[in-house]
């Protein structure tokens, strides 16, 4: 079963796909700002060009609202031709499995006044908040430069653990609101 996990937030790409044996992908790019739009379409077809997918893994926010736009837009284009299903999960549950937060902050980074946020207690997300990126300590934001996390990869391996959340692609929308994860909600 052959997945792409793929992460986009602001200008950062991370890429991952395999089919449980083979890894084909496991890159991070980082694109000229503003440019995702026409650099996705592009990285990809030269990424999937001889592979059929079976799923494609994504985060749908929240987060940089631009880039999720663009992003889902894509996918859901991309799944609905191709007929394959997605696995979609919130930013947080991506970023909370990412660095093994069981207990702590997890603020996204972004270029806005305030950055979404989230407390971790016991392994569970509480309800998200909204903090003034003054205010924030640059440790709690998550992704930042420093990391090595491919976040491609973690996409992949949530989706192969949690095939029976996958959806049809028109099911997927952004989570602008700050929700903790779309599954609960269907």
């Amino acid at each position: 079963m052959k997945i792409l996990g793929l992460y986009t937030h602001l200008n950062s790409v991370h890429v991952y796909m395999c089919d449980g044996e083979n890894i084909f992908c496991a890159e991070k790019f980082t694109f000229e700002e503003r440019s995702l739009s026409t650099q996705l379409p592009v990285l990809l077809k030269k990424i999937v060009a001889d592979h059929q997918l079976n799923c494609i893994a994504l985060q749908n926010g929240p987060g940089a609202f631009t880039s999720l736009r663009v992003t889902l837009a894509f996918v859901q284009g991309l799944c609905t031709g191709w007929g394959i299903p997605v696995y979609v999960c919130s930013h947080f549950d991506l970023l909370k499995t990412a660095y093994h937060i069981q207990n702590g902050a997890i603020a996204i980074q972004n270029k806005a006044a305030l950055l979404p946020a989230v407390t971790v207690k016991d392994g569970l997300l509480m309800p998200p908040i909204q903090l003034p990126s003054k205010d924030i300590d640059a440790a709690l934001i998550r992704p930042n430069e420093n990391d090595t996390v491919n976040l491609g990869k973690v996409l992949y391996e949530m989706a192969v653990q949690n095939q029976s959340d996958w959806i049809k692609a028109l099911d997927i929308s952004p989570n602008y609101c700050f929700l903790p994860s779309y599954k609960k909600f269907k």
